[in-house]
């Protein structure tokens, strides 16, 4: 408060001071972060979505993150076809059988029906959705699919759910995502979740330790191991196999060509074990249901040319290299089928595509 004269107390003057010191450190700090272990800020369902509504794409694919490599994909496609064939991906990270037909639904299905409903002329003429055997497990103790609120939704769900339920654990990771991506430019309110940050300064401070990343490398690698041979005892969980269905049920009644694709797998993740009782098992009966329906099958999970060093530190997702590997290759042999005309008619199915 200041006196008659304008003066403030002497006390506030310093809380003043130390507030603005402390942020002007804070944001020092923040810039210095952000050379040594920058934000990475990935593609996410709203990016996806935003890209389908601007451009009226022949070829829209879903899947979990490794949808994001299909952004190399379609730059090669697009290349190679003169432009004549146009891809969008829309990534949803952490997905299950179950997010996909809600993102499909709730997000993608309005924009498809005005483009290839009674009377329209878009473009669109090829769905892919990439799954894998992970996306038919349940959640974990059959949980929400808590991946939604903070990668698909928009604000008038996070409303409608507020309404209904209060603010809950569940309908919070809207908000935390709102949040986080507003603050893409900061180091610090972006490593939440990623965790680069401690790494990154250890590494400067002491050089890289080519024993310890290998060995943590080699843990990782049998972890990876160890759950996709247990892969066998969760997928294929009747709830998730329920919400596939619908979502395919849906597709079948349009004029479009449908492919389900299964995504190569690093090959340090893989046993013989793993690749027998889970892969051999998911893809014979993802293979069968593309049959059922109709629809192209595409099985790249073991067999490619991608090696380990294709791979990001996670194991999971292919890096900058990989990613251009991939597209290269798979356009020449198992996904060269998009560089022609879609069928006529969706009910033609293509005969099952497995690396030779």
């Amino acid at each position: 408060m200041a006196d008659a004269e304008g003066h403030r107390p002497p006390a506030l003057r310093a809380w003043v001071v130390v507030a603005l010191a402390a942020a002007l450190t804070l944001l020092v700090t923040d810039r210095l972060l952000n050379r040594i272990a920058p934000p990475i800020v990935l593609r996410e369902v709203e990016d996806g979505v935003r890209d389908f509504e601007k451009r009226d794409a022949q070829v829209l694919v879903l899947g979990s993150s490794h949808a994001r490599t299909w952004l190399a994909l379609g730059d090669s496609l697009a290349a190679r076809t003169g432009g004549a064939q146009q891809l969008v991906s829309v990534p949803l990270e952490y997905g299950k059988e179950g997010s996909y037909n809600w993102v499909f639904r709730h997000r993608l299905l309005p924009i498809i029906e005005q483009r290839v409903g009674p009377g329209n002329r878009g473009n669109l003429a090829r769905f892919v959705l990439l799954t894998e055997w992970w996306d038919s497990c349940p959640f974990e103790n059959n949980g929400p699919s808590f991946n939604l609120p903070a990668r698909a939704w928009r604000w008038g769900d996070f409303v409608s759910d507020f309404v209904r339920h209060g603010l809950t654990d569940y309908n919070r990771n809207f908000l935390q995502q709102r949040w986080r991506r507003a603050w893409k430019w900061s180091a610090l309110m972006w490593d939440r979740g990623q965790g680069r940050i401690l790494p990154a300064l250890k590494k400067l401070a002491m050089g890289e330790d080519s024993v310890t990343s290998r060995l943590t490398m080699e843990k990782l690698d049998h972890q990876w191991q160890h759950d996709i041979e247990l892969g066998r005892r969760c997928m294929w969980s009747p709830g998730q196999v329920a919400e596939l269905r619908t979502m395919l049920d849906t597709l079948k009644r349009m004029p479009i060509e449908v492919s389900l694709v299964i995504m190569p797998r690093k090959p340090a993740t893989l046993t013989p074990l793993a690749i027998d009782s889970t892969l051999v098992p998911f893809a014979d009966s993802l293979s069968a249901l593309a049959r059922s329906y109709g629809f192209t099958f595409v099985d790249m999970a073991v067999g490619s040319p991608m090696a380990n060093g294709d791979w990001l530190f996670d194991n999971d997702h292919m890096n900058a290299g990989g990613n251009q590997k991939f597209a290269t290759w798979a356009l020449d042999h198992n996904l060269r089928y998009l560089l022609e005309p879609p069928l006529a008619a969706a009910t033609r199915p293509r005969t099952d595509t497995k690396v030779p």
